[in-house]
């Protein structure tokens, strides 16, 4: 159950990231500074960091249901592991970078576009990861179900 909270959490901050990317695109368009954008920086941060702690937490998860289910429970959850981790962390990678790349927009070395160009490249990896965390949550609890009874 918990990882699977954890999941939501990670598709809530993606749905607030793109809330920020909206709010960016409408308020930050004609290179609005002050309250806009400090508004707009915070609400990035937040969203951000409440993206990379739920995927942190479904990692450890997947990381210690892996290494706690007895043995011939363990294989095929090892399995998602090697399919999921990559994904998630792609898209923890494009989370940061897309919040990093703005403090380059901001400083005029790079154009917005690319800015929101990696926020969509990070939102379809936010819903790959998901998508793959989610069955590899699903299938630690059967396993640990299967392992309890």
């Amino acid at each position: 159950m918990f990882g699977r909270v954890m999941v939501a959490v990670g598709f809530a901050a993606a749905l607030g990231m793109a809330a920020v990317g909206w709010q960016g695109y409408r308020g930050l368009a004609g290179g609005v500074e002050g309250e806009a954008l400090q508004m707009h920086v915070l609400l990035g941060l937040a969203a951000v960091l409440v993206f990379l702690l739920a995927h942190a937490w479904v990692a450890f998860y997947l990381l210690g249901a892996l290494r706690v289910l007895p043995g011939p429970l363990a294989p095929p959850l090892a399995g998602f592991e090697h399919r999921t981790l990559p994904l998630l962390a792609g898209a923890v990678a494009a989370g940061l970078g897309t919040f990093i790349l703005g403090a380059a927009v901001h400083a005029g070395r790079v154009p917005a576009g690319l800015h929101g160009a990696l926020l969509w490249a990070a939102l379809a990896l936010q819903a790959w990861a998901g998508w793959a965390e989610w069955r590899a949550v699903a299938a630690a609890e059967r396993a640990a179900r299967a392992a309890a009874a």
